[in-house]
């Protein structure tokens, strides 16, 4: 995996520890995945943000080519997160800017320098949200006549936390963000020759935010993988989300009746278009979430979706899916609920305080992607 381009900002923020036995409960607020929709067509990726913000609030974004602008397109959103309480934590978070390019997978060292971290019994690393974006300064022999705010068309990507290492007073784990272009369809009714040539050569920004948490209490990890062929039946083939057996989850503990909250460690989607390993697609929709589901034990479910569901789709896509997850049952917990964020907003980016979360769950309206 290739180093960072850019250097590497640990913004420590967030509450301490409430270690002493007659301390308050410390509030947490844990990013469980998003999913982004163009309201009218599938684009080309220039632009995503979907973070959960720092104080509480949400921190979205889409942009995709110049045929997302000018009022043609919008942006429908959802960001799930769960809000808990308890004793006993230490909270940090922060983000890793990273440039992701032709090399691979960009990956940083985060390094937190904490003592009261370092010394809690568990520590726990997970993905706060992420951001891309094209529009960075390119390499000599990028081709002058694509600009690289029009973005590309997408082969998928991946995001990461690593598992925290401590030596001494200091907490370190990776950040890894992947972003894979594609060249055009033979199909496509625009001459995109320009971007074709300028994909092998692109960068763009990554942003990979994170939240570390140290507890003492039970610590799962989970792991979620499916696949699917979608339908292509244009225009505007019915393309639905990966969830239930398309997409089961496993965890190496029992957790039935374990009250907790959730999060995402990593998580990885991927397209194939017609066949071809190098041919990207205009995408439609994404997301990886993690639905409050009563029902499941722990009570969440899997879902994602990539899809290109389109007025013209210039390809037949396969997709993947792989997430690794996690469950925190803190031994000092008061009360953990789902909540999320959900809307529209025109192209381009929105934030949105944290007041504008709703309780979230099938039985709150829940409709799917």
């Amino acid at each position: 995996m290739a180093r960072p381009r850019l250097a590497l900002l640990a913004l420590l923020a967030g509450p301490g520890c409430a270690c002493e036995a007659d301390a308050p409960p410390v509030e947490l607020s844990a990013w469980s995945g998003w999913n982004d929709r163009w309201a009218n067509l599938s684009h080309r990726v220039s632009f995503v943000r979907a973070e959960l913000a720092e104080d509480g609030g949400a921190r979205l974004g889409l942009v995709g080519g110049d045929w997302s602008g000018d009022g043609l397109d919008s942006a429908e959103y959802r960001l799930r997160l769960w809000r808990a309480t308890a004793t006993g934590l230490v909270v940090r978070t922060g983000a890793a800017e990273l440039v992701d390019g032709p090399e691979g997978a960009a990956v940083a060292t985060v390094e937190v320098e904490d003592a009261e971290l370092a010394a809690m019994p568990r520590r726990v690393a997970l993905l706060r949200g992420f951001a891309i974006d094209t529009d960075v300064p390119q390499d000599a022999g990028y081709p002058d006549d694509y600009d690289p705010a029009q973005g590309y068309v997408s082969r998928g990507f991946a995001f990461a936390v690593g598992e925290p290492e401590v030596e001494g007073d200091t907490v370190r784990f990776t950040a890894t963000a992947d972003l894979r272009w594609g060249t055009s369809s033979p199909t496509d009714p625009t001459d995109r020759s320009a971007m074709d040539a300028a994909v092998p050569l692109a960068r763009a920004g990554a942003t990979v935010a994170w939240t570390l948490i140290g507890f003492d209490g039970t610590l799962a990890a989970g792991h979620a993988e499916g696949s699917a062929d979608l339908p292509h039946d244009p225009p505007y083939s019915e393309q639905l989300p990966l969830e239930g057996e398309a997409l089961p989850a496993s965890w190496d503990a029992d957790l039935e009746g374990v009250a907790g909250l959730p999060g995402i460690r990593a998580f990885d989607l991927s397209l194939v278009a017609d066949g071809d390993p190098d041919e990207g697609e205009y995408l439609r929709s994404h997301g990886v979430e993690l639905v409050p589901d009563a029902e499941a034990a722990p009570p969440v479910r899997p879902r994602a979706e990539l899809t290109n569901s389109s007025l013209v789709e210039t390809a037949a896509i396969a997709i993947s899916v792989e997430a690794d997850l996690a469950w925190l049952a803190p031994d000092g917990l008061v009360d953990a609920s789902p909540f999320r964020f959900e809307g529209e907003h025109a192209v381009g980016e929105a934030s949105l305080p944290a007041d504008a979360a709703v309780p979230d769950g099938p039985e709150t309206g829940d409709t799917g992607g």
